[in-house]
C-alpha cells in the first residue's frame, strides 16, 4: 500500500496520527485497486450501491445557506453517519472528516449532497430516536413574549418594616430591597421590571413588580406602573414557606394586551420543596442571586457549535441558544470490511456489517473536535 493510502486508512478507520515517507510500504496490506484503497480480502460490493461518490445535483442556494461552512472531524474511533438524498432506502456512507454546509432545506450536507445523521431534540431539550437528517431552525428567530420570571433573592431577616405601606409612586422609600429583570413583549421589545420587596412582619414580606409608566398603555411617564404583586412568608429558619400572586397583567404599548407573566420565587415548603432553592430570608445582606425569564427579542442565527460530546447547537443575535440535535458516532463490527468510495467517504459492505450508532465516548467511541463556524452573509439591521 502506498504511504498516502496508509495514512488515510489509519486516520479514517482508526483515528491515529502517523507520519509516512514516500518510499515506505505498509507490510501485509492488500494492493490498492485503481489507485484507491481496496476493501479487506473477501469484502463484497456494498448492498446500498456501488463504491463511487454520489453525484451532486446543481441547485442554487439562498445566500444565507450558501455562506455556511462547518468542518466536522472526529478524534478517536468511529465515523460520521451520512445519507444520500432520495427515496428510501437512502444510500449510506460514512466518513471521519467532512466539510459541511447548509443545503436549501437548512440541513447539514456535504458537497456531495450527503446529509449528516443525528438524533432530534424533543420539547424538553432531550434527544430522541429515530436518527434522521440534522437540520437547523429558520435563520430568523421570531420574538417570544415572556410568560414566566424567576427570582433567587435573599431578603435580610434583620431588615425593619418600612414606616409607610408600599407606594408605587415612591417605591424605593417604601420598600427594603429591589431586584430587576428585563422581560419581553410580543414584539420583542425589552422592558425592565423591578420587583420591590417590603417587609411587613417578622417572617412576612410583600413583593411589588413595577415598570416605567411610559411603557404601558394608559400609563403616565415618570410614574411607575404596578403590574403584579403578592406575598412571601418564611419559616423561622429562613426558608420560603409560602408564596402568592395577587395579580399579574401587562399592557405594553403596541404589543399584545393582557400579557400574563408568572412570578416564581422558588419552591416553597408548602409546595413540597425545601424553600431554599430560590428566595430566602437569612440574616445576611439582601442580594439578588438569580433573576431569569423565558422571553427573548427577535434574532438572527450567528453561530453553529458542535461540542466534543456531539451536541449541535445554534446561537442567535438575541443571545438565545437552542440544541437542534445530537450527533452520534458510528462503529462497525469489522471496520476493515468497509469499501472506499472516494476521497474520505466509505460505504458498508456485508463484510463490514451494519453501522452501530452510539453517543460519543461510549463503548470505545471517540468524540468531536469542537468547532465554531459563523455565516459570512450580512444581517439586516
Amino acid at each position: 500500500m502506498s504511504p498516502v493510502r496508509t495514512c488515510r486508512l489509519l486516520l479514517i478507520c482508526v483515528g491515529l496520527a502517523v507520519s509516512c515517507t514516500d518510499d515506505a510500504e505498509y507490510e501485509g496490506s492488500p494492493a490498492p485497486a485503481s489507485g484507491s484503497p481496496a476493501p479487506a480480502s473477501g469484502a463484497e460490493a456494498p448492498a446500498n450501491g456501488d463504491t463511487t461518490c454520489p453525484t451532486r445535483e446543481a441547485r442554487a442556494l439562498p445566500p444565507i445557506e450558501a455562506s455556511w461552512h462547518t468542518n466536522l472531524q472526529l478524534a478517536g474511533a468511529g465515523f460520521l453517519s451520512l445519507r444520500a438524498l432520495g427515496p428510501a432506502p437512502r444510500a449510506a456512507y460514512c466518513a471521519r472528516k467532512v466539510q459541511m454546509h447548509l443545503d436549501e432545506d437548512g440541513c447539514l450536507a456535504t458537497g456531495d449532497d450527503l446529509r449528516l445523521q443525528g438524533y432530534s431534540p424533543d420539547g424538553r431539550g432531550k434527544t430522541t430516536s429515530p436518527v434522521g437528517d440534522v437540520c437547523i431552525p429558520p435563520t430568523f428567530l421570531p420574538a417570544t413574549a415572556t410568560s414566566a420570571a424567576r427570582f433567587g433573592v435573599n431578603v435580610n431577616a434583620n431588615s425593619t418594616v418600612p414606616g409607610n405601606a408600599f407606594e408605587v409612586s415612591n417605591p424605593a422609600a417604601t420598600s427594603n430591597f429591589p431586584s430587576s429583570v428585563t422581560v419581553y413583549d410580543s414584539l420583542g421589545n425589552g422592558h425592565q421590571i423591578t420587583t420591590y420587596f417590603a417587609k411587613t412582619g417578622t417572617h412576612d414580606w410583600e413583593w411589588h413588580a413595577v415598570v416605567e409608566g411610559s411603557e404601558i398603555t394608559g400609563g403616565t411617564p415618570g410614574i411607575p406602573f404596578e403590574g403584579a404583586n403578592g406575598t412571601l412568608t418564611f419559616s423561622s429558619d429562613g426558608a420560603l414557606q409560602t408564596e402568592t400572586t395577587n395579580a399579574s397583567t401587562w399592557d405594553f404599548i403596541g404589543a399584545t394586551a393582557g400579557q400574563q407573566i408568572s412570578f416564581d420565587f422558588g419552591t416553597a415548603v408548602d409546595e413540597r420543596g425545601t424553600g431554599l432553592d430560590g428566595t430566602t430570608n437569612f440574616a445576611a445582606p439582601s442580594t439578588t442571586n438569580a433573576a431569569t425569564q423565558d422571553g427573548y427579542a427577535a434574532g438572527y442565527l450567528t453561530d453553529v457549535r458542535i461540542t466534543a460530546g456531539g451536541a449541535f447547537a445554534c446561537e442567535f443575535t438575541n443571545g438565545h441558544r437552542t440544541v437542534v440535535g445530537q450527533i452520534p458516532i458510528a462503529t462497525f463490527p469489522f471496520v476493515d470490511g468497509l469499501a472506499h468510495a472516494c476521497d474520505d467517504l466509505w460505504v458498508t459492505t456485508s463484510a463490514s456489517g451494519a453501522e452501530v450508532l452510539g453517543s460519543p465516548g461510549t463503548l470505545g467511541r471517540g468524540g468531536f473536535v469542537p468547532t465554531t463556524d459563523s455565516p459570512s452573509a450580512s444581517r439586516p439591521d
